[in-house]
């Protein structure tokens, strides 16, 4: 989208004083530090990962139907055999089996819960170190609050009822007298709450029940991707639905373990809940995509389908006294239960679209003319601060006067509709740019009818970054959101939103994780540098001497070219990032001296960092923000190396009190555990013991390794396919030129009335209709490659960096007569761009030449003449030299996926050998 991407949300922003924006931007002290708690739980990944979340819902499936099979026998007050075996998996036959040392398993929750908690604790205070040193500890901490809350939070609740779960039992005495009698069911020796066991037991399971419930419920309203676009799985727009699911499983968990004495509520809650949150799931479609909400209908599907066939075989294996009505009914909810599945699917397709703002033939309502008008005259009446009040009536009044026969946009009376009835833009068919500029257009409607509204306003936001890429103008309306009084939860996600990105073209958006990302490049930049350094030194050394070892040349040759090659790249992805910062741009320039021995290319750069260093003092102001930067990171890097060469001198130390203490009987002595006459026995068993586990992980480890190459290798196919549509993509932007020349040749020559030469030989000049369709052949096939340049790959820097710079041309026709009428030049504009936009940029014009109807073109299109020179002059040079970077990016990408193949199966086979 173009330059007037950023003017739709202009009128609504300037109704706000500077005063309302400083107001809803400030946090309590409490908040502040709860949502930096919550902080590192915040998805950042653009595309999150569909298996690891298909394996989490797998889970949760078999879980959920395992808990819908827990079965007391009312007679014996025991689990039935087939209870027995499969609540192995949800745990409750595993608590309900271990008696007294029952507390030893709750002891273990505990402490998984706790060390869960003390995890993510730790990643929120030292964040910042984490995210640049040691990023996987974050990943993990992720990783482990889904599994508590996704996985093992119904586990974890029924293992916690256990401890309370208590049964009484009447009898008669000898003199007839009834004594009723309470028993615990995990140890029926034992009475009800009469041994400390259970007490200990009740009360660590009190507090896990407590804090589940507590952090389930804001984990589940806090955390969930919100990304539309590329959020995989299971992202929504908000986790009303995730805190309802949560609450009602909590639910669900208590009736199934404790409600077996009175079947009918139990059955009651067993349906009724599921289908509750599947009617949910079907009408208001919580989630993003139309798989998501399915695949989350299907756990619960089953368990209502099951449980209400399992409930009425109960109710008659009592009255009959025969199990096989159960077995029976089992059948036939397994039979229903498939049979609601498919029904839900075909009912969800057909309510699927029923909302959305287009017609029934997926047409819009409204002409997209009419939006560019509009947008045109909003930005009109921006300009005009004196006008603006009077020309608001009239831009509303446009569209109802419009003569266009669309039916046209209805009342958004509910902020809360505008959101799901836009999500036609799931659907990567008719995810268009007409359709993406009409969705700007509905979101710009319906908030100049909720003004205040911040969940619209955060919903505007999200389609700007994702969908528009446009992360400048999120920010903008994200900060508009945060001063129209959001609720708690969405002020969270406008905290992390805060935090995530500043905006700045190149990188340069002065966010807190953009410049933790910043110090975390420039650390592995100085350390391959070193490395790169350090192998010269080696090189050299092993040179010079008289006996050279010629069997490590290549090694440390190796070792030289890796380090340079990363090193300068990570310098200059950090140049993009901030092409003004002297520290960067001096450490650049040592590695070219050190390394490349340029000295010419080293001192131009070092002049450079001093121009820029006067040019900031005689500025004032201008860079002292990016100089009192690079002094810190100068001071920081300073204390590191100081502690690399303390830590050196400790290990330099150790190893020289190693050498000088300790004879060889103390270090038997030490190795053997201070004594000889240890039983040999424990010793040979403890080898035996560390020998299977060896084979063990090794199999293990060899069964992962076959998985991981299987999906690497079938990736590794369209991988070169979609390096071969970035190649085609770079043809095209080369031909386009080819046939600018030949008809500017049409035009002066012939004026475009060139019949031929007609001699049998075939003809060197083509005619204008030949090349109009290879205008209109070629723009097409760079609209098709741009169109989808986001799925191909996830390196999508080399096409959003600006820094081409294009040419944009004024040219006209001046004479008395049309014959006589020359193309002139009146102006000529630099214009920085991206790849993706000039691309687009190419495609759009070759598109309109291509579909010029007239034998004229050059009358018929207003802007033919500058068209023809900006694809002549910017097509070969400009553009062709950003494409071929981009080539180079994604063909290591597509190295790195061969390497990772070929290490797999490296270590595959070692682990065999």
């Amino acid at each position: 989208m173009s330059g007037d991407e950023s003017k739709s949300i202009n009128s609504q922003g300037s109704t706000f004083t500077q005063g309302e924006h400083d107001a809803g931007d400030s946090l309590s002290k409490p908040q502040e530090i709860f949502f930096s708690l919550m902080f590192p739980l915040y998805p950042q990944k653009k595309k999150s990962s569909i298996v690891f979340h298909l394996i989490l819902w797998a889970l949760f499936c078999i879980i959920l139907i395992t808990l819908g099979l827990f079965r007391i026998d009312l007679g014996t007050q025991q689990q039935t055999t087939l209870s027995k075996i499969i609540n192995f998996v949800d745990l409750t036959s595993l608590g309900l089996s271990l008696g007294k040392n029952y507390m030893y398993l709750m002891i273990a929750v505990f402490i998984i819960v706790l060390g869960t908690l003390t995890l993510q604790i730790i990643s929120a205070i030292f964040y910042k170190e984490l995210i640049a040193s040691q990023p996987w500890v974050i990943s993990t901490t992720k990783a482990i609050v889904n599994i508590l809350v996704r996985v093992l939070f119904i586990p974890f609740i029924s293992t916690a009822i256990t401890s309370f779960d208590c049964y009484s039992e009447t009898t008669l005495n000898e003199s007839g007298q009834e004594i009723s009698q309470s028993f615990w069911r995990a140890d029926n020796s034992l009475g009800c709450f009469k041994s400390v066991f259970q007490i200990v037991s009740f009360a660590l399971s009190l507090i896990i029940l407590v804090f589940l419930f507590i952090y389930s419920a804001i984990v589940n309203l806090l955390i969930h991707n919100h990304n539309p676009k590329n959020g995989g799985l299971f992202s929504c727009p908000n986790g009303i639905f995730n805190l309802l699911q949560g609450i009602f499983v909590f639910g669900i968990v208590f009736s199934q373990r404790l409600l077996y004495d009175w079947q009918f509520w139990r059955g009651v809650v067993g349906v009724l809940v599921p289908g509750i949150l599947i009617i949910i799931l079907v009408i208001q479609n919580p989630y993003y995509s139309f798989w998501s909400n399915y695949l989350c209908t299907i756990p619960w599907t089953i368990f209502a389908s099951m449980r209400l066939s399992l409930e009425i075989g109960y109710a008659i294996e009592e009255a009959i006294n025969s199990f096989i009505p159960q077995f029976i009914f089992l059948v036939f909810g397994g039979i229903a239960t498939v049979i609601l599945i498919f029904v839900i699917f075909y009912v969800m397709r057909m309510l699927e679209g029923r909302n959305w703002l287009v017609t029934s033939q997926g047409r819009l309502l409204v002409d997209i003319n009419e939006i560019e008008q509009l947008r045109q005259q909003q930005n009109y009446n921006y300009g005009s601060s004196t006008e603006q009040n009077e020309q608001k009536p009239s831009i509303l009044n446009n569209s109802s006067k419009c003569k266009s026969k669309l039916p046209g946009l209805p009342k958004l009376k509910d902020a809360t509709d505008i959101e799901p009835r836009l999500r036609f833009l799931q659907d990567k068919n008719i995810r268009s740019n007409e359709y993406i500029k009409y969705a700007d257009y509905v979101y710009t409607y319906g908030l100049k009818r909720h003004k205040k509204n911040a969940m619209l306003q955060f919903q505007y936001g999200i389609f700007l970054q994702y969908y528009c890429k446009n992360w400048v103008k999120a920010q903008s309306v994200f900060k508009l959101a945060r001063s129209s009084n959001p609720s708690i939860p969405l002020k969270f996600v406008l905290y992390c939103k805060s935090k995530e990105g500043g905006g700045g073209q190149g990188g340069q958006g002065g966010s807190e994780l953009t410049s933790i990302t910043f110090l975390a490049k420039m650390a592995q930049a100085e350390d391959y540098y070193k490395r790169a350094k350090s192998g010269m030194l080696d090189f050299f050394e092993n040179i010079s001497r008289a006996h050279t070892n010629f069997k490590i040349i290549y090694q440390q040759l190796k070792v030289i070219i890796e380090s340079e090659m990363k090193s300068r790249q990570c310098f200059e992805e950090l140049l993009i990032m901030q092409p003004q910062n002297t520290t960067v741009i001096r450490d650049y320039a040592r590695l070219i001296l050190d390394i490349y021995n340029d000295e010419d290319t080293a001192e131009m750069i070092f002049q450079r960092a001093e121009m820029i260093e006067d040019d900031s003092i005689q500025n004032g102001t201008g860079q002292s923000g990016e100089i009192d930067q690079n002094s810190e990171i100068q001071q920081k890097y300073e204390g590191r190396e100081r502690r690399n060469n303390k830590s050196k001198l400790i290990q330099k130390k150790k190893k020289k009190n190693k050498k000088k203490g300790g004879s060889g009987e103390n270090i038997i002595s030490e190795l053997q555990g201070g004594g000889v006459d240890q039983n040999n026995a424990k010793q040979k068993q403890l080898l035996i013991g560390l020998t299977i586990i060896a084979h063990l992980l090794a199999v293990i480890s060899s069964v992962i390794g076959t998985v991981i190459y299987l999906i690497e290798s079938t990736s590794y196919s369209q991988q070169i396919q979609n390096l071969l549509q970035v190649c085609l993509l770079a043809g095209y932007s080369a031909r386009l030129p080819t046939f600018g020349i030949q008809t500017l040749y049409l035009d002066i020559q012939y004026n475009f009335n060139y019949s031929g030469i007609n001699d049998g030989q075939p003809e060197t000049v083509p005619k204008w209709v030949t090349i109009k369709n290879a205008f209109a052949s070629y723009g097409q096939s760079i609209t098709d490659v741009i169109s989808i340049i986001y799925d191909v790959t996830t390196e999508t820097e080399p096409w959003e960096v600006t820094n081409i710079n294009t040419y944009v041309f004024q040219v006209e026709r001046n004479g008395s007569s049309d014959r006589s009428r020359q193309p002139v030049m009146i102006s000529q504009e630099w214009h920085p761009s991206s790849l993706i936009r000039s691309m687009t940029n190419l495609a759009q014009m070759a598109g309109q030449l291509g579909r010029l109807n007239s034998s004229q073109p050059n009358e018929e299109l207003q802007t033919f003449y500058s068209d023809i020179q900006y694809i002549i002059f910017n097509a070969l040079v400009a553009i062709l030299a950003s494409c071929k970077r981009a080539i180079k990016s994604f063909w290591s990408e597509t190295n790195e996926l061969v390497n990772k193949s070929i290490m797999t199966e490296f270590a595959k086979k070692g682990n065999k050998v």
